[in-house]
């Protein structure tokens, strides 16, 4: 029951990730991000296909998915500070 609900909030990730290309903006700061999170989703919704891999592959990318979820809800905790040092709530 996890994996979906975690797979789900990866891919929301991505595309949050991926928004600015709506707009014309390509930048290599939100394209690795968006690679490590479509990694998460696919392990997180197909589980089985990531058995073949090695096991220093596998570290490497969970800990870069960690990385980035990590870096993502700071910066979402700075955001929500920001906003209520300005409006005062």
């Amino acid at each position: 029951m996890l994996l979906p609900i975690l797979g789900t909030l990866s891919l929301l990730g991505a595309v949050y990730f991926l928004m600015p290309l709506a707009i014309g903006v390509c930048h290599i700061g939100m394209f690795w991000p968006a690679a490590l999170l479509l990694l998460a989703a696919a392990w997180c919704f197909f589980p089985g296909f990531f058995r073949r891999f090695p096991k220093w592959l596998k570290a490497v990318l969970l800990s870069g998915v960690g990385l980035v979820l990590a870096v993502a809800l700071a910066v979402l905790a700075v955001v929500l500070l920001y906003v209520g040092y300005v409006f005062g709530t």
